[in-house]
């Protein structure tokens, strides 16, 4: 079995470090994420595990960074049960700030996982 490109297996590791330790006061589940971005179009627990598995991420679209973003940059997403994605108009100025920062840092990690690795790009200059 393949392994994973670095970039890929450090935005997995991101994800499921946002959802077990973001907040230290709340036990957040694979579901209970699903179920919150699901306001967004059809999403699984088991999606949801795919982009944080250690040994064999896959990629999660951009809007679903977005989305992550969004979730752990307020609290208050946690507050209501279940678990909800507030809109973007609904955040403060100062969770909006953590929306942005968090957001870049998502979208660079898929970026950076998008690229290949150096023993990708030497294989193809050697073929």
């Amino acid at each position: 079995m393949p392994l994973a490109q670095p970039g890929l297996l450090l935005l997995a590791q991101r994800l499921r470090e946002l959802r077990e330790q973001h907040w230290p006061d709340v036990r957040l589940t694979q579901l209970a994420l699903a179920t919150a971005f699901g306001t967004e179009g059809p999403l699984s627990a088991a999606t949801v595990s795919s982009w944080e598995s250690a040994f064999t991420p896959k990629l999660p679209p951009r809007s679903r960074l977005t989305a992550y973003a969004r979730f752990f940059a307020t609290h208050r997403s946690v507050e209501a049960d279940p678990p909800r994605l507030l809109p973007v108009d609904a955040l403060t100025d100062s969770e909006r700030d953590v929306y942005e920062a968090l957001q870049a840092e998502l979208l660079g990690l898929r970026d950076g996982a998008r690229k290949p690795s150096a023993k990708d790009e030497a294989a193809v200059t050697r073929s």
